[in-house]
């Protein structure tokens, strides 16, 4: 690893991948000065100069590019000026390019800067003023000339060394063993506003093969993220050199960046597509400058996977999904609680779940569609912790369970609830998971169906409470881990027996009685002499809400004849007696 140190020369060795002739490469400095390097065919070189490299706090920017043939990492060397962090860098079309952080020299009143790259795959930089010239031809290349749509680009081309930022990829740093697969990557460019399509007449000259980009201009849009107190989903809704999360985010808390591949990992810089979670101590907002973008590839994986957002707003079933992927109902943003996201708002983070390992892309155009989602909690019962809803009192079909599932759970300190599995519906004996950072929790319910009849819908606290939710209502209770949802009868407080109904009858009325305890039960009817007719019931029963009926006859099954008759019963020391009229 190259380190340029402030005051000293520097030595740096390099590679060019060539092809039969050697070529000059331009470094040059912000105010346009430069010198060349040559280099040979397939051979390692150096270039030193104590003047050019020399670095100190009132230097001109300086953009070194340095990279080798077997792609296992690639440096680039940054320089800090008045406070202003200039980022340059270079396009690979096969790899990806994570960025790792790091550290800012301070060496004898001169600051450097310097990132290392490596396991390259599809990732976008740009260079400072980089061209080829064959055997140190002086021409700039004619043509880019014949491209259509580059004319306003040649024309702020550079003239003797130049001044303009011109940036474009060569063939001769495609790493090798790419092959035909390197013009199929080059194809993701057209997605981004800031990268032109590539021109056939470019590619067919051969002196100027892969055009990689406009113009960069940092201040072309912006765009206003607002964000909450504590844990936030966020993205990167602008194309910018320093995504560095201090930068798009000033005001977050340091070290609290996190993305997910599978499980959190920390961060230090945001890439446009992704999703991550940040920690703010209070509300606010910021504003992002950066080129717009309208259209972004998300490659995902089976499973649930963060995602980004664009520079406007667009609703979510316009992703383009051509593969179905993704499960439809299980696009969740964050605002304190997870919620269905219909629109994705720039600046946010979302998750989604992928059924299988396969791209998406983000449009604003609003031409595609994802899959549609028929949501079964509209008619569900809903219970709310501290304003988070989860469902119950409905059957989902086996085969759509996937579309109610909720993503992992955010970070400590966070709110959070769910049914145990990691879902938002319950069934008729579910255990409810509760995160939250406070001592007590507002619980509201509205139960529109009903548990059935002598069922209700009980909520169980950890510490033994229970509490009947019907209707609808508010209760507070301390903060728990763990609650329990049950539907299940409820015991009656005391021994009753009801008047029968229909009353009067013909030919068979209902006699119902309460139990609040298990008991020897014994219910009989008997004529108005007092003399039996028959036995209904005589057997031990547990505690609850009985009913039988009689259908007016004897115990020999005879029919009895109308009148009055009387019916008992007998339950431990419990006794009670009604009349019933029977009618003919």
């Amino acid at each position: 690893m190259v380190e340029l140190t402030a005051g000293e020369p520097t030595e740096v060795p390099f590679l060019g991948n060539l092809v039969d002739h050697e070529d000059w490469y331009w470094v040059f400095n912000e105010d346009g000065t430069g010198w060349e390097i040559s280099i040979g065919e397939d051979e390692w070189g150096s270039y030193s100069d104590s003047t050019e490299l020399t670095w100190s706090a009132t230097d001109s920017s300086l953009f070194l590019i340095l990279y080798n043939e077997s792609i296992d990492s690639l440096f680039f060397a940054y320089s800090v000026v008045n406070d202003s962090l200039f980022l340059e860098g270079l396009y690979y079309p096969c790899g990806d390019v994570p960025i790792e952080e790091c550290e800012i020299y301070d060496n004898d009143g001169g600051l450097s800067y310097l990132l290392l790259l490596e396991d390259m795959e599809d990732i976008y930089f740009m260079i400072d003023l980089v061209w080829r010239r064959d055997n140190g031809g002086d021409d700039f290349p004619e043509c880019l000339t014949d491209c259509d749509g580059f004319e306003e680009w040649i024309d702020n081309s550079p003239g003797d060394n130049g001044t303009d930022f011109c940036n474009w990829l060569l063939d001769t740093i495609i790493p090798s063993g790419c092959g035909d697969d390197c013009q199929d990557d080059l194809e993701v460019m057209e997605v981004l506003d800031t990268f032109p399509p590539i021109c056939e007449e470019c590619l067919a000259a051969g002196d100027c093969d892969e055009v990689i980009s406009d113009l960069w201009d940092d201040d072309e849009g912006e765009v206003t993220v607002d964000y909450n107190e504590g844990w936030n989903l966020v993205s990167l809704p602008v194309a910018v050199w320093d995504s560095t999360y201090s930068s798009i985010y000033p005001d977050a808390v340091p070290g609290t960046l996190y993305g997910f591949d599978g499980a959190y990992v920390p961060e230090a810089a945001l890439e446009n597509g992704d999703g991550y979670w940040l920690f703010f101590d209070a509300e606010g907002s910021t504003d992002v400058s950066g080129n717009p973008i309208d259209q972004v590839p998300i490659f995902l994986s089976e499973g649930w996977n963060l995602m980004g957002s664009l520079s406007s707003v667009f609703e979510s079933p316009s992703i383009s999904d051509p593969g179905g992927i993704i499960v439809p109902g299980t696009i969740y943003g964050y605002n304190g609680a997870y919620y269905n996201a219909d629109a994705i708002d720039p600046g946010k983070g979302y998750w989604v779940n992928a059924s299988a390992d396969g791209q998406v892309t983000l449009n604003s155009d609003g031409t595609a569609r994802i899959k549609p989602f028929v949501d079964r909690t509209a008619d569900a019962n809903v219970i709310r912790f501290n304003g988070m809803p989860l469902y119950f009192g409905v059957t989902i079909p086996e085969n759509e369970l996937q579309s109610y599932e909720l993503p992992p759970r955010p970070p400590a300190g966070a709110s959070d609830v769910r049914f145990k599995g990691n879902i938002r519906i319950g069934g008729e004996n579910s255990e409810i998971e509760v995160m939250s950072p406070h001592e007590t929790i507002a619980i509201s319910y509205d139960v529109v169906l009903d548990a059935g009849e002598y069922m209700h819908w009980v909520l169980g606290t950890g510490s033994g409470e229970e509490y009947i939710l019907e209707q609808n209502g508010e209760i507070t209770v301390p903060t728990e881990d763990t609650f329990t949802l049950e539907r299940k009868a409820i015991i009656p407080i005391a021994y009753t027996l009801h008047q029968n109904y229909p009353n009067p009858f013909n030919p068979i009325t209902s006699l119902r009685y309460d139990l609040p305890e298990q008991a020897q039960v014994m219910l009989t009817v008997y004529d108005l002499m007092g003399r039996e007719v028959t036995q209904l019931v005589n057997t031990v029963q547990e505690a609850g809400f009985r009913l039988v009926q009689w259908n007016a006859t004897d115990s020999f099954g005879k029919p009895v004849s109308a009148g009055v008759y009387l019916y008992q019963i007998r339950a431990g020391e419990f006794v009670q007696t009604r009349k019933m009229v029977l009618l003919k």
